[in-house]
């Protein structure tokens, strides 16, 4: 279920490919995309838009109907300002998220996000594909309804900075994670009961180098993780809301292709699932 929900993604350097419906322009100003010459159609768009709204640059997203790109929607997302002592990198994970909010809102599915680049801020466009990801992510729970699509049947990537396969692999790869994330951590208390997560996280990694082990023994969690039985006593009396302890263990049996480095070993520990009903 979580990787059915994945979006595809492409990676293009062509406005004008009719497969995109929308074009998704962030940046912090639109006199930035000048430097880019793949970009020229549009200049002129923002440029007399730019005369119609002085908010354009303002954390604002704004629509523009243009015959400069196939689909003629262009939306533009303004970053605010990036060169204050408080400016981060989430400016751009904020501004394609909204962007994207937008364009879904308007009945775009296969959208191109632009992220123009910012010297102080070399990772931007990761970082704003983050953000377009978090809007288009759809809850388990209309997932698991019949019939119910994704909100993106795709994204379209424009590499400026990094045009390298290995970073469409690090935003699939990052998608995926917080899709199970988000599923696990946000779904309803019913679908995501602990022995519902065992079983999505089961489903989640059969077939792979990942070996899970669930340990569902009441008594067993008792004495092994007293604190995480504290938590769960409330809840153990219902077995569909008892607690489970979830080992997820991968193991790369490749050899090293340098024999001068040695492969890293990564432990990563996280609270049990169990349904916490709060109090002291």
């Amino acid at each position: 279920m979580a990787l059915k929900a994945a979006t595809k993604f492409v990676l293009s350097e062509n406005i004008a490919d009719s497969v995109f419906d929308a074009v998704i322009v962030v940046s912090h100003s639109w006199k930035a995309v000048e430097k880019h010459a793949g970009l020229k159609a549009i200049l002129p768009v923002l440029e007399n838009y730019s005369k119609i709204n002085s908010s354009i640059d303002k954390c604002t997203v704004s629509f523009i109907p243009t015959d400069a790109v196939s689909s003629n929607r262009l939306f533009y997302s303004s970053t605010g300002t990036v060169n204050t002592d408080f400016d981060d990198v989430r400016r751009y994970q904020k501004a394609a998220q909204n962007a994207v909010k937008a364009a879904v809102s308007a009945g775009v599915k296969f959208p191109l996000l632009i992220t123009i680049p910012y010297e102080r801020f070399p990772r931007a466009e990761l970082i704003a594909a983050v953000g377009a990801l978090h809007s288009a992510y759809t809850p388990y729970h209309i997932r698991s309804e019949d019939n119910q699509t994704l909100k993106l049947e795709g994204l379209g990537i424009y590499p400026i900075a990094d045009k390298s396969p290995r970073f469409l692999e690090l935003i699939q790869g990052i998608e995926r994670s917080f899709i199970v994330s988000r599923d696990i951590g946000d779904g309803d208390p019913q679908r995501m009961a602990p022995p519902k997560v065992a079983e999505y996280v089961q489903e989640l990694f059969k077939g792979s180098s990942v070996k899970v082990t669930v340990d569902s023994d009441q008594e067993k969690i008792k004495k092994e993780y007293p604190l995480l039985a504290a938590v769960n006593r409330s809840a153990n009396d219902v077995p569909e809301h008892q607690a489970r302890i979830i080992w997820l263990e991968y193991s790369n049996e490749e050899e090293s292709k340098n024999s001068q480095k040695e492969f890293e070993t990564l432990m990563l520990v996280g609270k049990g699932v169990t349904l916490d009903t709060g109090g002291r």
